[in-house]
């Protein structure tokens, strides 16, 4: 393959901006020459236009959630927007009496963190973790997928949409 049509295989291969190992990854999938890793691993190195989509530090360290072991043993529960407590911990005693009673809910603040919610788990021996109100990243496991999503969808957004068809 000439250099011309190298360079611009390797704009194409990486105009995605996902990084050295994807980049890599998809060039096995479509092309070959010798140095092509190399050449890639360079040319993605100099293209400094990926640093916008790199994410800021996080300000506070990631929290390992427990994985159960059983089913409904740990649960994580997310914001039900115009849902009151009362009408949650309801819904929750039909699933709960079905398929039995967590041990462990892990959640966002609003409306876990009522005392109604907060009762309701006392009364069933369920130990609730919030995360933290200033840092929702805490919240690890949840975050990082969040995060992901995120950044594969402003990187298609900068595409003008061509490449929705990466995200899956």
């Amino acid at each position: 393959m000439s250099h011309t049509l190298r360079s611009v295989a390797l704009r194409q291969l990486h105009e995605d901006h996902n990084g050295i190992n994807k980049t890599l990854l998809r060039a096995k999938q479509l092309v070959y020459w010798p140095e092509l890793n190399n050449e890639l691993q360079l040319f993605v190195l100099k293209y400094n236009k990926c640093d916008r989509f790199k994410n800021s530090n996080i300000k506070e360290p990631l929290i390992p959630h427990l994985v159960s072991k059983l089913p409904f043993e740990v649960i994580k529960l997310f914001r039900f927007n115009k849902k009151t407590a009362r009408r949650i911990i309801l819904h929750f005693r039909s699933v709960f009496n079905t398929h039995n009673y967590p041990k462990i809910i892990y959640s966002d603040n609003q409306p876990f963190s009522s005392s109604e919610f907060k009762s309701f788990c006392g009364v069933y021996n369920i130990k609730l973790i919030t995360s933290s109100p200033r840092y929702s990243q805490s919240n690890g496991v949840t975050e990082r997928a969040v995060l992901t999503a995120k950044q594969m969808l402003r990187k298609a957004n900068f595409k003008k949409n061509r490449h929705l068809r990466h995200i899956a």
